[in-house]
């Protein structure tokens, strides 16, 4: 018996009591049974429980709970579905309608629904019955974008896609593996403080993982060998890395709100946590959050073993940990193979020196030396003005050297075209020795923006946008007072 029906019965008791001995002029038992009813029924009332309209009203969850619920939900449904024989099988070709399953979360009454349904692009034609007003804003196969009314108040808190991985079986056939996958898409109701700061933590958590394995497997420094390499390599380095490769250039510079790219970039990471980026390919084939090559993990895989990687790529990749310790080693490698003057920046002004990690990381580091030798501080500018300048000159002082020597086959100013003949061909030779320089040592266009976004970025990240008090202690790069070693050697 709980308190309150305790508290309910000796109430009642006491009434009755009072009732009985104090009404004995009562002769009609009908009328005694009437009061002692109405009493009751008025105690019951009086001490009943909270009202109704709390009682009827659920507990809101918040987005992360609810978001974390569909994942469960939607991990459930590919799990029915394979035992059915969906959801995981090869077919001839690329299908031309998708069937997808979304957990829409009504957040009135913070119910979930599964609602299955066909997409082929933005047009859909719904599976499940009801009224579904679903639109897809944005078409992007498993990080597609949808919305409801906003009457509704409901949002996609998560989706079951089946992603299609082409495979040759032949020279001339090719089949699709398709798999079920659970994920969730990004959309604007998702930019709140408390995705964002649960997207910070992670990130910073993350990196702070990777560098705490490194320090306990005693890992030391290729570029600092008596140093430890989680005391070399600046976090906030690792951490605009990962950011600025998972964002363009158009958003990250030419926006006037680059937070908000960077929050968006950390929505993405709270909602999907260790399966953010996991389908994100580049055309290189770099896999994952820290967008990896398959031929330089696999170098650092056989010659790395203090560093624990693990073998498989795709796997390693998909691993956050994993992955932020190959970056990490990555750079450090980098930061060895380069002149003694930039290492010397590096042990004295980290956010200066992190351009020219972030450039090698990019495009490699032999690019980015050549442009140091060439440009100096001036290494990471755009130079293609002059070496489009530059090349145009050359192609004029072609034609000219072409029309002299048409002249003079008919016998036009012999003596006067030879001398000009002569003087364009310094020039032009000039010109093409110059060019070929310049496409030696400038870096690409790609690189050129990567670079500049790291400046974004990292300003951001050191300047505190988005942190959080949880975040580890310790996050600021540690400023190195020490000598470089001499130049390095690679593996």
């Amino acid at each position: 018996m709980t308190l309150l029906e305790k508290r309910r019965k000796r109430y009642t008791t006491f009434v009755m009591k009072a009732f009985f001995l104090k009404k004995r002029r009562c002769e009609s038992s009908y009328v005694k049974t009437t009061l002692i009813l109405a009493i009751t029924l008025i105690s019951s009332l009086i001490l009943a429980q909270p009202s109704v309209a709390q009682e009827v009203t659920p507990k809101k969850s918040s987005i992360l709970s609810a978001v974390t619920r569909a994942k469960v939900m939607l991990q459930e449904d590919v799990a029915a579905r394979r035992l059915k024989g969906k959801g995981k099988e090869t077919v001839g070709s690329r299908p031309t309608w998708t069937d997808v399953t979304l957990a829409i979360w009504q957040r009135d009454t913070d119910a979930i629904s599964l609602v299955e349904l066909m997409k082929s692009g933005t047009r859909i034609k719904l599976i499940t019955t009801g009224d579904w007003p679903i639109h897809v804003d944005y078409d992007a196969k498993i990080s597609s974008q949808y919305s409801l009314p906003p009457e509704r108040n409901a949002i996609v808190v998560g989706v079951r896609y089946p992603i299609a991985v082409a495979r040759q079986v032949t020279k001339k056939k090719k089949v699709y593996d398709i798999s079920d996958e659970v994920y969730v898409p990004y959309t604007s109701a998702f930019f709140v403080p408390e995705v964002l700061t649960a997207g910070s933590d992670y990130l910073s958590f993350l990196i702070q993982g990777a560098f705490d394995e490194l320090r306990a497997r005693g890992v030391k420094s290729r570029a600092f060998p008596d140093k430890l390499v989680a005391d070399v390599i600046d976090p906030y380095l690792i951490k605009s890395i990962v950011v600025i490769e998972h964002t363009d250039h158009h958003s990250l510079l030419k926006q006037d709100d680059p937070e908000h790219t960077l929050g968006v970039f950390l929505a993405k990471l709270a909602l999907n946590r260790d399966d953010a980026f996991a389908g994100s390919k580049s055309s290189a084939g770099a896999l994952g959050l820290a967008q990896f090559i398959p031929s330089t993990y696999k170098l650092f895989v056989k010659n790395r073993s203090d560093l624990a990687l693990i073998p498989d790529f795709t796997t390693g990749m998909n691993d956050h940990q994993n992955a932020v310790k190959a970056e990490v080693a990555y750079l450090d490698q980098s930061l060895a193979g380069m002149p003694i003057a930039i290492r010397t920046i590096y042990a004295n002004d980290k956010m200066r020196a992190a351009e020219f990690l972030a450039a090698a990381y990019n495009g490699g580091d032999t690019r980015v030396k050549r442009a140091y030798a060439a440009y100096g501080d001036a290494w990471a500018a755009d130079h293609n003005a002059e070496l489009a300048a530059t090349n145009a000159k050359a192609g004029r002082l072609k034609s000219d050297i072409a029309y002299g020597k048409k002249m003079i086959k008919k016998g036009k100013d012999v003596v006067i075209n030879k001398k000009a003949i002569a003087k364009s061909q310094v020039e032009y030779d000039a010109a093409i020795v110059r060019v070929a320089a310049l496409k030696k040592a400038n870096l690409k266009q790609e690189t050129v923006f990567y670079v500049a976004k790291l400046k974004k970025t990292y300003s951001m990240f050191t300047t505190g946008v988005f942190a959080t008090p949880a975040a580890p202690s310790g996050a600021l790069p540690v400023q190195m007072t020490l000598s470089p070693v001499p130049l390095a050697q690679s593996f």
